[in-house]
């Protein structure tokens, strides 16, 4: 295939795989400006090493992969002190991810994401306002801890008590969808 060719299909990967990237780093740093700074270079890496990908493989997946291995480099330099994500939290993101490439469950990733949003909004008043403070108010858990009126550790622990309610309706909604052949 030419380089324009290439080029050109690597384009179009990343404008359809842009969206998950970014959230999937969303969701491990709670950070947009580190998830921006991660999927950018994620996609570099992709770039430089697409000749790796294996065929038949979900390309999803190995750009998870490229993403959780910056996110790990930047934990490890600590140049990036406000990584908040333990490798649990990772893991459980990545089952979620992984289940949500599944093309039967819709065309693109809005379609997907539209089922974590349904999530979002049936969470308790408390943890969604959480969750709306890191992931749509662009703060860090200590600012938003501060807005909400509580500790940072408090408002940690509901941050990850609603991540888990919403990794948690996601595979029941994934799994329902699955049976009935359904799409979101």
């Amino acid at each position: 295939m030419p380089a324009a060719d290439e080029s050109r299909s690597f384009e179009i990967l990343v404008s359809e795989y842009r969206g998950m990237v970014y959230a999937y780093c969303l969701g491990i740093l709670a950070d947009a400006h580190a998830a921006e700074d991660i999927a950018q270079e994620t996609f570099l890496v992709a770039h430089r090493r697409i000749a790796e990908f294996r065929t038949g493989d979900s390309f999803g997946a190995w750009l998870r992969g490229i993403a959780r291995n910056k996110i790990r480099e930047n934990r490890r330099s600590a140049a990036r002190s406000h990584v908040l994500a333990d490798s649990e939290v990772v893991n459980g993101m990545e089952d979620v991810y992984s289940r949500m490439d599944d093309r039967s469950l819709g065309d693109s990733w809005a379609e997907r994401l539209a089922i974590v949003s349904r999530c979002v909004e049936a969470l308790p008043e408390l943890m969604r306002r959480a969750m709306e403070l890191v992931y749509a108010g662009d703060l860090g858990v200590p600012a938003a801890a501060a807005r909400a009126g509580t500790s940072a550790d408090t408002f940690q622990r509901r941050l990850s008590r609603a991540r888990e309610k919403v990794r948690e309706c996601v595979e029941a909604k994934l799994g329902i969808l699955e049976r009935e052949g359904a799409r979101p």
